[in-house]
């Protein structure tokens, strides 16, 4: 039998009330940087492992048709991907993002995986949310070890959930951390208690009959692990109001300077979809949030950093079941107006493995911890030397990726 982690990502929290504020920890005697205080930086965490491949197809890549199978999208003459570069387009459901790229307020890295190499979402949360290359008893999140580096109480968080993710956890009590409960759409009964209220609607009662239907499906045919995905968090159709709170509470004078939102829903084990479907209707309520987020930042948009991550991406080819399993790297998104935009920034290794003709998974030519250390030295100010050691301990090898700042 695998052996159980002792420590996962919620449960670093005793029994506190949604909302309840709590407070980061620090990490020994950090030297302060001369940090960047009215830098922005929002970290939206995407549970489940999202399709990369599918939000920024490879068109360009001339395996992209033979691997990707049904679930590759139509050309663009024919209605299908907005075409980025000569490599990558965009999923027209993710249409608002477009606007982004155009004014070079959004960067793509290609390849992008954390340093996980198996198929666990449990695993490769801590993975993700630890900064560590072997998290089997995290102490802390490596936005923690972050904030403490850069003075805790002076540069305050938000998170948007009803628990503090991992990232954002430590073990000892010091600058303050607000976690601020995000919708309730999604309360145990929810759509239970709608359809009773539509019963003599017969469009809205059918539809509603269909959704439910469908999350029993998807239920009764994932294991353990997959039930356990999305890690608490709220469903991306949902962003809209979690980015509204996020962004009041990054505006004010002395308020947050960073925060993290998670989304789930991103584990497409089955029926995926290719220009429609359940991903296309994710991927247009996140661009719809990320495009709101801009709107609701206002003037302080110019100085905020996005980064959309995800704890590994999907596999090349679709499944028997038209859907995607768990793969390894994945295109990822760096977006804002403080950044240098309209580019992929990393290498594209392509689809095709070396060492295989059609490889399962896209292989990683960069990792994450690169892009997060370029948005928190370039970005917000921490010292190299901090990130390399404390934020991320013995990551010495891994450079910021340069070129996003």
């Amino acid at each position: 039998m695998k052996k159980q982690l002792p420590i996962t990502r919620r449960s670093f929290l005793s029994a506190t009330a949604a909302g309840m504020a709590v407070t980061a920890f620090p990490f020994g005697n950090l030297s302060l940087a001369k940090v960047n205080r009215d830098a922005r930086f929002i970290l939206v965490l995407a549970r489940g492992g999202m399709d990369g491949l599918a939000l920024f197809p490879p068109h360009g890549d001339p395996d992209y048709r033979k691997i990707r199978g049904r679930l590759a999208l139509p050309k663009e003459e024919d209605g299908g991907f907005l075409k980025l570069d000569r490599t990558f387009g965009l999923h027209p459901a993710a249409s608002q993002l477009l606007p982004f790229w155009k004014r070079k307020e959004m960067a793509i890295v290609p390849a992008a995986a954390n340093s996980y190499r198996g198929n666990a979402h449990r695993e490769a949360l801590l993975h993700l949310d630890s900064g560590l290359d072997a998290p089997s008893n995290p102490q802390s999140g490596w936005l923690n070890r972050a904030i403490n580096a850069m003075g805790g109480e002076a540069v305050p968080a938000v998170s948007i959930s009803d628990q503090l993710p991992l990232v954002l956890a430590g073990p000892d009590e010091k600058g303050l951390i607000q976690t601020v409960p995000a919708a309730t759409s999604s309360l145990p009964g929810f759509y239970q208690r709608v359809a009773l209220l539509y019963q003599d609607d017969p469009l809205l009662r059918t539809a509603l009959a269909q959704e439910m239907g469908q999350q029993q499906n998807r239920q009764s045919g994932l294991t353990e692990d997959d039930q356990a995905a999305d890690a608490g968090a709220r469903p991306v159709s949902e962003l809209s109001v979690m980015v509204r709170t996020a962004a009041k509470a990054l505006r004010a004078q002395d308020g947050a300077r960073i925060a993290v939102i998670e989304t789930s829903g991103w584990d497409t084990h089955a029926a995926q979809g290719s220009l429609e479907g359940q991903l296309a209707r994710r991927f247009s309520s996140l661009a719809g949030g990320l495009e709101l987020l801009a709107s609701e930042m206002r003037d302080d948009w110019d100085k905020t950093v996005v980064v959309v991550a995800t704890e590994f991406g999907r596999t090349n080819s679709p499944n028997k079941d038209l859907g995607t399993d768990h793969g390894l790297a994945s295109p990822m998104m760096v977006l804002g107006g403080a950044i240098k935009g309209g580019k992929t920034v990393g290498a594209w290794p392509g689809l095709v493995s070396r060492t295989s003709e059609l490889s399962k998974a896209l292989q990683p030519s960069e990792d994450i911890r690169a892009v997060f250390k370029s948005v928190l030295v370039s970005h917000m100010g921490v010292e190299a030397a901090t990130v390399d050691k404390t934020v991320f301990p013995n990551s010495e090898k891994i450079k910021p990726l340069s070129g996003l700042l």
